[in-house]
């Protein structure tokens, strides 16, 4: 992106030097620059919603293996079965305590560049 942009910047010194309709030469470069930084936000955007949907992912495996390690260290004669029902209440508390929204808030701001989209 960042040399599509530049490529952008430095297109106006191709378009300037004739003197016919500066204005409106200058009017239309500047809506096409507009355009590609709206369009290189939304990709920022939809990246970093990508990677954080990955970090929660992660966070969560890790919790999950932590939880399953924990119960290999029971001993086995107090080991109950679980059923499907407990299993999904397990993998469901994993979620909730993996702390990923707490994570996810202190990374984002390192990357979230543009607020106003």
């Amino acid at each position: 992106w960042q040399n599509a942009m530049n490529d952008k910047i430095d297109s106006i010194n191709e378009l300037l030097p004739h003197p016919e309709h500066k204005t409106m030469t200058l009017f239309i470069w500047l809506q096409h620059v507009q355009i590609d930084i709206d369009y290189f936000k939304l990709e920022h955007n939809k990246l970093l919603k990508e990677s954080m949907s990955l970090l929660e992912l992660v966070l969560w495996k890790i919790k999950l293996d932590e939880k399953e390690k924990s119960m290999l260290e029971v001993p086995t004669t107090k080991k109950a079965k679980i059923d499907r029902k407990q299993k999904k209440t397990m993998r469901a508390q994993c979620r909730l305590d993996c702390n990923a929204t707490v994570v996810i808030e202190n990374v984002l701001p390192f990357f979230y560049k543009f607020k106003d989209v």
